[in-house]
């Protein structure tokens, strides 16, 4: 049987000190409060089959869905990636939108001037890095999962940053 690795616990903040990963908040606007020079890069953005790890708890079970996989750096580094899966239904209803997306944030080109709202976060852990993932809704029910993974590399940045 498949254990869902997935917790609404947040991360302990004497752990991971980047507080703006337990607020509700774009990641993209988080990193830029860092530093401008963040870039999105598109690694995949197809109709594919989910992975169940990926939906479980939300839908498990796999399904057919617009798969989008980026990556986002600074100065060539990754600090983070990021999967959103949209549904075909999603998909079909925001397909002008989805396939123009281009290098651009998803957050920013439909899920906030559209007024989607957001699940709370759920996090998962795997050795130095933590992933987090929510629920976005909009007010037809169309729905949205997105995937954020937080390399160590970002704690660096902000370290430096900070000081």
């Amino acid at each position: 049987m498949l254990t869902n690795p997935w917790s609404a616990k947040a991360p302990p903040e004497q752990k991971l000190h980047l507080k703006w990963l337990v607020n509700c908040k774009q990641l993209a606007d988080s990193m830029r409060k860092l530093q401008d020079n963040i870039k999105l890069q598109v690694l995949q953005q197809n109709l594919a089959t989910t992975s169940v790890i990926d939906t479980i708890g939300i839908i498990n079970l796999p399904i057919k869905a617009l798969i989008r996989k980026v990556q986002i750096t600074f100065n060539s580094k990754i600090l983070a990636t990021a999967t959103v899966i949209a549904p075909k239904t999603t998909y079909y209803a925001y397909q002008h939108i989805l396939d123009n997306l281009g290098d651009n944030f998803i957050g920013e080109s439909l899920l906030y001037p559209n007024k989607w709202q957001r699940s709370e976060f759920e996090f998962s852990q795997q050795h130095n890095m933590w992933h987090r993932r929510s629920l976005f809704i909009d007010q037809n029910n169309y729905k949205l999962i997105i995937i954020e993974n937080i390399l160590p590399s970002i704690q660096a940045l902000y370290d430096n940053l900070s000081q």
